[in-house]
C-alpha cells in the first residue's frame, strides 16, 4: 500500500469537515481514525475514502488496511489546516526574515505541524533548487514544529500558525505549497486554462510557444541548466550566509550564481499549469480551513488579466478542496520598483478588486512594508499578523481591523472630489508628507493634488484642475502611502478612471 504524500505520522486533519484520504493499494481498503471507519474498493490500483467530520482533538492512531498489508500512522491530530500558497514571498523561510533566528529559537510548539510540498517541475524530479537556501525536491513527512523545522519553513505560514494556535488552542497544520518566481498561471490546471474563456490568452501563448519549440534542443538545454543549478545549490549554505550578513543584506544578495535558464518551455516554473500538475494536485482534495495566498510579483509586467486569472484560481480551489465557501486571504503587494511606473500599482488594484467583488476573498494591505531594492520584505511577522486578524474576523469571531482604507467611490463637490472608503470606520489619517494624489479633468491629464480629511472621507483638490473628474492615488510602482485608517493600516492604491496609462 502507498499513501498519498500528505499522510504520515504527526499529520493534522481539518476539524468539523469531511476527512478525505487516498492512495494506492490492492482490493478493498479500510481506513480507521478514532471510532470512525470507511472502506473503498481500489479502482485501477487507486482508492479514496471519506471519514465523517470530527471535533478538534488527538493524538489519534490512523490505520489503513488493504488485501496485502496494514499501515499505521501515529500522533494524528484534528484541528485547523491552512494552505500557504503563492510565490517567493510565501516560500520566504523564517531564517531569512526580520527576527527569524530569534523567534525560531522559541518554536518548540508540538501542536503546530508543518508540511512542505516538494517543489518540482516534472514528475519524479529529485534535484536541488534555490529557495532562499538549497532545497532538495524530495517527499518529506509532516514535521512537528521545532526550532529547526520553523527555521526553514514558510515564515508567513509559521508566524500565522503560531498566532492561530495561541488564540484557538487547537492543533494547527500548515501546508506550504509555493514556488518562487512564478506567475499565477502555473497554479491553474491545464484543462481549465484550455477551456475557460477568461484564460484564452494563456492558451494562445502556449500553443504559439509549442509550435516553435525545438523539443530535443530544449530538453538538452534544460538538463544542463538543472545540472548546473544542482551543483550551485549543493555548494551553498543559505542559513550560514544569512547569519553572517543579517536578513536585510541577505535578501539583497544572490545566494548562488544563477545559470542561464532555457527559454520558456514546459519545464519552466512559469509554464501555465505546470505547478498545479506537479504540486497542487498532490494535496487535492484534502479538507482545509482556508488559503493564504501571496503572489502577483511575476504578473506585474502584465497586470490587466490578473483579476480574471485570480478569479479562476479561487474557483478552482473551491472545486478541488470541495468547499464552495473556502475563504482565500490575499496579501496586496508592497511597493517595489519593477521597471514600469504604473504596472505594479495596477496589479495591486486588481487584488483590491478581487477582495471587493469575490465573495469569501479577503485582502490585507502592505504599503508600509515595502523596501527599496528588495522584492522580499523581511517583516513577515507583520504580514502574518494582518493575515491572522483577517482570518480571525472572518472565521473565529475576532473584531480587529486587518486592512487599510480601500477606495469605494467619489463624487464631485465644487472644485474637489470627495472620496469614500471601506475599512475606514476608525477614521482616516494623513501622514506629514503629501502622498501620490492626482486629479484630472475632462482632458484626462492628471496633476498633483492635495487632500484633507473629513471624518472617514477625503476631500481632494488641485489648483490645476478646477473641474475634477477622476482621481488616482499611489499609481506608481514605489508608491508613497501616507494615507491610513485609525487602526494604523495603510491605504490601498486606487484610481477612479479606467484609462490604460
Amino acid at each position: 500500500m502507498k499513501l498519498a504524500c500528505l499522510f504520515s505520522d504527526h499529520m493534522v486533519v481539518q476539524q468539523k469537515k469531511p476527512i478525505r484520504v487516498w492512495g494506492c493499494g490492492e482490493g478493498r481498503v479500510t481506513v480507521r481514525l478514532g471510532i470512525n471507519e470507511a472502506t473503498a474498493d481500489c479502482q485501477d490500483g487507486r482508492w479514496q475514502v471519506e471519514l465523517p467530520p470530527m471535533p478538534a482533538g488527538g493524538p489519534y492512531t490512523m490505520t489503513f488496511t488493504d488485501a496485502a498489508e496494514q499501515v499505521t500512522l501515529t500522533d494524528v491530530m484534528v484541528g485547523e489546516v491552512w494552505l500557504a500558497a503563492g510565490q517567493s514571498n510565501m516560500e520566504h523561510p523564517t531564517f531569512a526574515t526580520e527576527g527569524g533566528f530569534e523567534v525560531a529559537e522559541t518554536a518548540d510548539l508540538p501542536d503546530i505541524r508543518l508540511f512542505t510540498v516538494p517543489r518540482r517541475l516534472y514528475e519524479g524530479q529529485m534535484l536541488h533548487g534555490w529557495h532562499f537556501e538549497s532545497v532538495l525536491s524530495e517527499d518529506t513527512p509532516w514535521q512537528v514544529c521545532t526550532p529547526e523545522a520553523a527555521l526553514h519553513f514558510s515564515a508567513i505560514g509559521f508566524y500565522f500558525a503560531r498566532q492561530l494556535h495561541a488564540a484557538q488552542g487547537v492543533a494547527v497544520g500548515v501546508i506550504s505549497c509555493n514556488f518562487g518566481g512564478t506567475n499565477i498561471e502555473p497554479w491553474i490546471a491545464e484543462e481549465t486554462l484550455y477551456s475557460d474563456p477568461r484564460c484564452a490568452h494563456v492558451r494562445r501563448l502556449c500553443e504559439e510557444r509549442l509550435a516553435t519549440l525545438d523539443r530535443e534542443a530544449y530538453e538538452t538545454q534544460y538538463a544542463e541548466y538543472r545540472r548546473l543549478m544542482d551543483e550551485e545549490c549543493r555548494a551553498a549554505d543559505g542559513v550560514s550566509s544569512c547569519r553572517a550578513l543579517g536578513p536585510y543584506k541577505y535578501n539583497r544578495t544572490d545566494g548562488i550564481k544563477w545559470p542561464a535558464e532555457p527559454a520558456l518551455g514546459p519545464k519552466n516554473q512559469k509554464w501555465p499549469g505546470v505547478l498545479y500538475r506537479t504540486m497542487t494536485s498532490r494535496i487535492v482534495p484534502y479538507s482545509l480551513r482556508g488559503v493564504l495566498w501571496y503572489q502577483g510579483e511575476s504578473n506585474g509586467g502584465e497586470p490587466a488579466p490578473y483579476f480574471d486569472l485570480f478569479s479562476v484560481y479561487v474557483e478552482q480551489c473551491r472545486r478541488d478542496f470541495r468547499d464552495a465557501d473556502l475563504p482565500v486571504f490575499t496579501v496586496q503587494l508592497a511597493p517595489y520598483v519593477c521597471g514600469s511606473p504604473f504596472n505594479w500599482s495596477w496589479l495591486t488594484q486588481q487584488q483590491a478588486r478581487a477582495a471587493r467583488e469575490l465573495p469569501g476573498v479577503y485582502m490585507i494591505t502592505s504599503g508600509d512594508l515595502g523596501e527599496v531594492g528588495n522584492i522580499h520584505p523581511i517583516r513577515k511577522q507583520v504580514f502574518a499578523q494582518r493575515l491572522w486578524w483577517a482570518a480571525d474576523q472572518a472565521l473565529y469571531g475576532g473584531k480587529r481591523e486587518y486592512c487599510g482604507p480601500v477606495y469605494a467611490g467619489c463624487t464631485v463637490e465644487g472644485d474637489a472630489l470627495r472620496v469614500t472608503f471601506t475599512h475606514a470606520a476608525s477614521g482616516l489619517v494623513l501622514g506629514e508628507e503629501p502622498g501620490d494624489f492626482m486629479l484630472c479633468g475632462e482632458d484626462g491629464v492628471f496633476h498633483p493634488a492635495t487632500a484633507t480629511v473629513e471624518g472617514d472621507t477625503l476631500l481632494v483638490r488641485s489648483e490645476a484642475v478646477p473641474h475634477p473628474v477622476h482621481i488616482r492615488f499611489g499609481c506608481v510602482d514605489q508608491f508613497r502611502l501616507y494615507l491610513y485608517n485609525g487602526a494604523g493600516l495603510p491605504a490601498s492604491p486606487f484610481r477612479s478612471d479606467d484609462f490604460d496609462k
